[in-house]
């Protein structure tokens, strides 16, 4: 038992030393990268506004892939030295060290939520990548980047809007279905103010459906949509939106059954003007077969209740 309890203690003695020891010597220190919120550019008249829902940084380095990083709002006050007023400060940037030392070539790629899920985190297939060629890492450094981005060229033909919806046109591509009680109308923001007001220099509409008294249920859908691709691509629509109910994003498919439904998503009431992408790819494909697709928005409300729902920059995009 003695000599159990001597090797024991050796034990012991020897983790000690090792716990002490193995931090000694010089200790790599890492650059540190501060990435701040995306800046995002169109060509509105080609592609629409540029609003965005950019949540992520995915980082490269030298093609390897380093994270994805969220770009979190940091909120903190401060008193204003002249007016001695508490500002409210919003900084938009995540800070992050990298392991690496002298130039390299980084890519940031934009993230989004898909869905608006924070578990389906993608790299925005339809946005490009920032590019900073023999970027230098300095260990104890940290350097703030802003990144930028656009939508890849459609000039370079790959690139596809096959629905965009602003609401400045006198003809709407959404119209009331049959079983819709009232349709969608233009909302003006000189008049309303909760029409959107992202682009003053271009947007003066909104979509808008009114629900009450005995207008309950709306559906709105498009034309007919040929010639979608079918192969497991991407398909996204972008959509702006604030609504005082949930609504419904959903998918009517000509087949050799008829006309069937596909709800796709219901998204939450929201007092601010939101964005999301919804992925419409997966019910195309899984319905190759069918001669074309309606997208449709709709929403409901119960007895005694009323409801607002507002839309804008709806955009169905895909690339070859």
């Amino acid at each position: 038992m003695k000599k159990l309890h001597g090797l024991f203690l050796i034990g012991i003695v020897v983790v000690s030393f090792m716990s002490c020891t193995k931090f000694k010597g010089n200790q790599e220190i890492p650059a540190y990268m501060c990435i701040k919120s995306w800046d995002f550019a169109t060509d509105y008249t080609r592609e629409g506004a540029a609003t965005e829902a950019i949540t992520d940084a995915w980082i490269y380095v030298d093609g390897n892939v380093h994270g994805c990083y969220e770009i979190r709002p940091k909120v903190s006050v401060k008193e204003n030295p002249v007016t001695h007023q508490i500002d409210t400060i919003i900084d938009e940037s995540v800070t992050f060290p990298i392991l690496s030392k002298g130039k390299h070539d980084v890519i940031l790629y934009p993230g989004v939520k898909l869905n608006g899920i924070a578990s389906t985190r993608i790299q925005y297939p339809f946005y490009k990548p920032f590019k900073i060629n023999d970027y230098e890492f300095v260990p104890g450094k940290i350097d703030t980047i802003v990144p930028s981005t656009e939508y890849y060229n459609i000039d370079e033909g790959f690139m596809h809007f096959k629905l965009m919806e602003d609401f400045e046109s006198p003809q709407l591509k959404f119209i009331k279905t049959n079983n819709s009680d009232t349709t969608i109308v233009k909302a003006s923001r000189l008049t309303d103010p909760n029409a959107w007001t992202g682009d003053l220099a271009h947007s003066v509409y909104s979509g808008h459906v009114w629900l009450g008294d005995s207008t309950k249920y709306f559906c709105i859908a498009t034309d007919p949509i040929y010639g979608l691709p079918n192969q497991g691509d991407y398909i996204l629509l972008e959509i702006d939106y604030k609504c005082d109910v949930e609504f419904e994003i959903g998918l009517f498919a000509k087949t050799k059954n008829g006309i069937e439904t596909f709800e796709l998503i219901y998204l939450r009431p929201t007092s601010e003007w939101k964005k999301t992408y919804v992925n419409i790819g997966p019910t195309v494909t899984n319905n190759q077969s069918a001669s074309y697709f309606k997208l449709f928005l709709a929403g409901s409300i119960l007895d005694g209740e009323t409801a607002d729902f507002y839309f804008d920059n709806i955009k169905l995009i895909y690339r070859d």
